[in-house]
């Protein structure tokens, strides 16, 4: 584990939350001379449709997402060296393997916290995350609404 944080991952869903998140990463990377990776995953579209429509609808959907996070980058990570990266597919999985493409060595991630059967379909990303992790994981809760 290095101290200080340096090489920061922080994967954002592009809603309130990732807001802590990123304002938690620039502090950190501020603090440290650091830098932010800011991911965020789009999910795979349906399996049956056919693919020329798919990387159509993929590369609009990423446009979309590039555009939201560049926003989101611009107001909470003023100062700090920053890259926007999205990945397609499983968010544990790609939020995992980007630490390693980055060399992360802290993952910053906001929670949902999901309770009950939510939780039980969907399983919880964070807690993925942090038990498959080489480096630390951050994990805070989303603020209530």
């Amino acid at each position: 584990m290095s101290l200080p944080f340096t090489n920061i991952l922080c994967p954002i869903d592009l809603d309130d939350g990732s807001v802590l998140g990123l304002e938690t990463a620039a502090h950190l990377a501020r603090q440290n001379g650091g830098a932010v990776s800011v991911l965020h995953v789009l999910a795979p579209l349906s399996a049956a449709s056919e693919p020329e429509i798919d990387a159509e609808v993929y590369r609009a959907h990423d446009d979309a997402a590039r555009a939201k996070m560049k926003k989101l980058a611009e107001e909470h990570l003023a100062g700090v060296r920053y890259e926007l990266l999205t990945h397609l597919g499983d968010p544990a999985g790609a939020i995992l393997a980007s630490e390693k493409k980055v060399g992360a060595d802290l993952i910053v991630v906001v929670t949902h916290g999901r309770r009950g059967l939510s939780r039980l379909f969907s399983g919880s990303v964070a807690e993925h995350v942090q038990r498959e992790s080489h480096c630390p994981v951050l994990s805070m809760k989303e603020p209530k609404k």
